[in-house]
């Protein structure tokens, strides 16, 4: 099946580690089709349109162009490859959800530099929340926030707690390794022995493969780790560091958590992004 990509592309594309991903890690490219999108503004900073505005979509549309031949050289098909330069319409989160509405994607690929919606954004409540309530989807699509990856890393750690945000990026991940062969899959589950009423460990570990093993994904790739550990983002940090893994996936609102209130706000999530370093998140909402 063919898989849908949404990439955000920067006025440096040279430095974007979102596309420096998307074309080293999809290491078998004929079921991936992508979007390319940047966003120019037409308007001053608080002022009228600019004069300028047509070179500044000139200009994206050039960036463009160039991504597009260097993703060529990568393996990726011409005709798989659409360009999207879009003008800013409000604020650049509701113009990203505009375009996510436009068309089906697996999957929105940021870079840690790119200026249509930094990873610093994730980090603030209001962008979130408008991400969300802007969407006429029952939900976006899972974000790749990427930063350099250096080429030694392999796999992905899938995070699980059982709710739904979780279960759905184990139906991605399922999805997307069956176009990245080599890479396994460790599902790892956090019980904290403070907490009361927590769903069983196993059920919760079972479910998630589960979904791994109903998109395809063979069972021999596919390893679990159950712990039973106080602080769950500290211990994420510490197994993606011991086992060198290439990506975190996770759910950013677990069970309970109010979605449209906070994201990465207080939660494990927002930690684990702020202090994951040479690795890649995959976050689920």
């Amino acid at each position: 099946m063919e898989r849908h990509l949404l990439v955000a592309v920067g006025t440096h594309p040279s430095a974007a580690s979102g596309l420096q991903f998307v074309s080293d890690f999809i290491t078998s490219k004929d079921n991936i089709r992508l979007s390319l999108l940047t966003i120019y503004s037409a308007y001053n900073e608080g002022g009228p349109v600019s004069p300028t505005a047509h070179i500044a979509k000139k200009k994206g549309l050039a960036v463009l162009e160039e991504v597009r031949k260097a993703l060529e050289e990568k393996g990726f098909e011409h005709k798989k490859i659409a360009l999207r330069c879009t003008e800013m319409q409000g604020t650049r989160a509701h113009t990203l959800i505009h375009e996510i509405n436009q068309g089906q994607f697996d999957a929105v690929v940021l870079g840690h530099r790119e200026r249509i919606l930094s990873l610093e954004d994730f980090l603030d409540t209001s962008v979130c929340t408008e991400l969300l309530k802007a969407s006429n989807k029952d939900h976006i699509p899972p974000f790749w926030l990427c930063r350099h990856l250096p080429e030694n890393k392999k796999g992905v750690l899938l995070c699980t707690d059982g709710s739904d945000p979780s279960l759905r990026i184990a139906d991605h991940v399922g999805n997307m390794m069956l176009e990245i062969p080599g890479h396994d899959v460790k599902v790892l589950h956090i019980a904290d022995p403070t907490k009361e009423d927590l769903p069983d460990a196993r059920s919760v570990v079972q479910k998630t493969v589960d979904k791994l093993t109903a998109t395809g994904l063979d069972q021999s790739r596919i390893s679990s780790k159950i712990l039973e550990r106080v602080g769950a983002a500290g211990v994420i940090l510490e197994e993606a560091a011991q086992g060198n893994f290439a990506i975190v996936a996770m759910g950013t609102a677990g069970a309970g958590q109010k979605i449209f209130s906070k994201l990465f706000t207080g939660s494990v999530a927002r930690k684990v992004f702020n202090e994951l370093t040479n690795t890649v998140l995959w976050a689920s909402f």
